[in-house]
């Protein structure tokens, strides 16, 4: 079952999750390898039991995208 979706930009990539400019660590479910990825991202997640972020689906986003929404978006 889906938890969430987050959009963001890929900061770091490593072999068990990924890490996005605004910090936010999303763990990646075992088995699931990301040979090459485009810098930015919408990620559809669950959450484990710990209440971390886990890859269900990952896809790539239009960074003209990222732009507006942090301009027009407002965060509660």
């Amino acid at each position: 079952m889906v938890s969430g979706i987050t959009v963001g930009i890929l900061k770091e990539q490593h072999s068990d999750h990924i890490v996005l400019t605004d910090a936010s660590r999303v763990s990646l479910p075992d088995g699931l390898v990301l040979e090459r990825f485009p810098p930015s991202v919408t990620i559809l997640y669950s959450l484990d039991g710990a209440g971390e972020m886990v890859v269900k689906s990952i896809t790539r986003s239009a960074t003209s995208h990222l732009r507006s929404c942090r301009e027009v978006c407002k965060w509660a």
